[in-house]
C-alpha cells in the first residue's frame, strides 16, 4: 500500500475523501475520512502495509468487522462498511468518534474511583452483548476502551478491535507473532493464564480476566505484574499473586479490591461467571449514572438466551467446550434411585369399563330381588341410584326409576293351550258345572287370572 492514499484529499473506493491520518499500530493504519455523497464523517482503518500479503492476518482483520457487525450496541463502535480497495487492500468504514481511549487517559495517573467502575461496568456491557452473540474478545485493555461522549455531555465507552476475537468453544491459534515486540508486551499485560498456556479452547472468562486487570490499572495506575521482559512477565502471570491495590492506593474504598482480584483469579473457576456478575459486584462503587445501566445488564442476565453455563477448567485436559452443559455429565445414580428404578411397575388394569359394569350389573340384580321380594307390600320411595352418562336396561318383569317407585305389573305372555278354553268372569275364577246351556262367547284372558 502505498502512503499516497493517507494523503489529505485522497478518495478511496470512489467514496471517502481523506481528511487526516488518525493512527498507526502494529496491525493497522486509522484515518479520518468524509463520504463525499454523505457528507458524514467516518474513521476508515486499513491492515498495515507489512501485513497485506499475510493471509493470517487478512482473516483477522476480517474477523473484526464480521465480529463487531454482529453487536448492535452503543458500547461498540459500529461497522458502516467493508471492501477492498482496487489494489486489493482490505479495509473497515466504522463511526467516527471523538475522544480519548484509556490508555491515554491513564498516563495522567489513576482515576476517580467512580470513574473507573463507570468505564468498567460500560465495558461489561458490550462484552455482555459480544458473549450473548457467541463472541469472545480476547484482547481487552485500556487501549481498546474509547471514551467518547453522549449528546448531553455523559461519557461513553466504547470497545474497539474485536481481532482477535474467536467464537465460543473456537480453537484458539496463536497469532502474536504477527504484531511487533513492544504490542506483544502490551497485549500479554491483560492475558489470562489460560490464554497463555495456549489452551485451546478459552470461554468468556478471560475477557473478565482482562477487563478486571485493565479495572486495576485504572484504579491504581499501574500493572498487577510490573515485570519488563516477556519471559518474566508470563512467569509472573502464571504463577505470582497480583499486588494488593491497598498498598498501591491505600484510599481505595474497602471491598472493591476483593471484587477486582476475584475477577482476576488463576483459576478461572473462581473468578465471576459472566460480565453481568462482574457488573453486579461493582455496585457499591458506581456513581449514579451507571445505575440504568446496571439494570439494562440484570435484564439481559435474565434473559433465557444468556444463561451460559461454563465448565470447569482442567490443566490436564484443556479441550472445554462450552457447548457442554453441566446436566450432560456423567452421574452415579444411589442405591435407593437404582432400585426404584429398577423396581417392576404395577400392571395396569386395563379393563376400568367392564369393573364398572359388573357392579352395576350386581346393583340392578340386588334391587330385582328386592323388588321379587317384596311383591305386593308398599314400599317406602328409595332413591334411585345416580349413574353419569349410563343407560340401564331392566329386565322385562320390572322396572325402578326415581320418579315411581311402585312397581308397574307388565302383561306376562300367554301359555300355550293345552287344554280347552275355561270361562272367566269379572269376578274370582270358578270351575264350570255341566249345563244343557250353551257357554258364553270366548273373551281375551286376564292376566290377574294366572295368579
Amino acid at each position: 500500500m502505498s502512503h499516497e492514499l493517507f494523503e489529505p484529499g485522497t478518495t478511496l473506493a470512489g467514496k471517502y475523501q481523506v481528511v487526516r491520518l488518525l493512527g498507526e499500530g502494529g496491525m493497522g493504519i486509522v484515518l479520518e475520512a468524509i463520504h463525499k455523497d454523505l457528507g458524514e464523517r467516518v474513521a476508515i482503518k486499513f491492515l498495515h502495509p507489512d501485513l497485506v500479503d499475510h493471509p493470517q492476518a487478512k482473516a483477522r482483520f476480517l474477523r473484526e468487522a464480521q465480529a463487531a457487525a454482529k453487536i448492535r450496541d452503543e458500547h461498540v463502535a459500529h461497522v458502516k462498511d467493508v471492501g477492498s480497495l482496487e489494489t486489493g487492500e482490505p479495509y473497515i468504514v466504522m463511526e467516527f468518534l471523538e475522544g480519548r481511549d484509556v490508555g491515554s487517559l491513564l498516563r495522567k495517573g489513576p482515576l476517580r474511583v467512580e470513574e473507573a467502575v463507570d468505564y468498567a461496568i460500560q465495558a461489561c456491557m458490550a462484552i455482555a452483548e459480544a458473549h450473548r452473540r457467541g463472541i469472545i474478545h480476547r484482547d481487552l485493555k485500556p487501549a481498546n476502551l474509547f471514551v467518547t461522549h453522549r449528546i448531553e455531555g455523559s461519557a461513553l465507552v466504547k470497545v474497539l478491535d474485536f481481532g482477535i476475537s474467536t467464537a465460543v468453544g473456537e480453537k484458539d491459534t496463536q497469532v502474536s507473532h504477527l504484531t511487533a515486540d513492544h504490542e506483544v508486551l502490551g497485549s500479554v499485560q491483560y492475558m489470562s493464564p489460560e490464554q497463555l498456556r495456549g489452551a485451546r479452547h478459552v470461554d468468556e472468562r478471560t475477557d473478565i480476566y482482562s477487563l478486571a486487570v485493565s479495572l486495576y490499572e485504572m484504579l491504581t495506575g499501574t500493572l498487577p505484574f510490573p515485570e519488563e521482559n516477556h519471559a518474566e512477565l508470563c512467569a509472573a502471570i502464571l504463577t505470582k499473586k497480583p499486588r494488593p491495590l491497598v498498598e498501591l492506593r491505600p484510599s481505595l474504598p474497602q471491598g472493591i479490591e476483593q471484587v477486582v482480584l476475584r475477577a482476576m483469579a488463576s483459576d478461572r473457576n473462581d473468578r465471576f461467571l459472566d460480565a453481568i456478575s462482574f457488573a453486579e459486584a461493582l455496585k457499591p462503587w458506581a456513581p449514579e449514572r451507571s445505575l440504568p445501566l446496571l439494570g439494562r445488564l440484570t435484564n439481559l442476565g435474565n434473559s433465557a438466551s444468556m444463561k451460559v453455563a461454563a465448565e470447569p477448567y482442567s490443566e490436564h485436559h484443556e479441550d472445554v467446550s462450552m457447548a457442554r452443559r453441566p446436566t450432560e455429565r456423567a452421574v452415579t445414580p444411589s442405591p435407593e434411585l437404582v432400585s426404584t428404578l429398577t423396581r417392576p411397575r404395577a400392571k395396569p388394569n386395563k379393563t376400568p369399563v367392564g369393573v364398572g359394569l359388573l357392579v352395576l350389573a350386581l346393583l340392578v340384580m340386588g334391587s330385582y330381588i328386592g323388588w321379587s321380594l317384596g311383591r305386593g307390600q308398599p314400599q317406602p320411595p328409595a332413591a334411585a341410584p345416580v349413574v353419569a352418562s349410563t343407560t340401564l336396561s331392566l329386565p322385562a318383569s320390572g322396572a325402578t326409576t326415581a320418579t315411581s317407585p311402585k312397581p308397574v305389573n307388565l302383561p306376562r305372555p300367554e301359555p300355550v293351550e293345552t287344554a280347552p278354553p275355561m270361562e272367566t268372569t269379572s269376578k274370582a275364577p270358578t270351575r264350570a258345572k255341566p249345563s244343557s246351556r250353551k257357554p258364553p262367547p270366548e273373551r281375551k284372558m286376564n292376566p290377574e287370572d294366572y295368579r
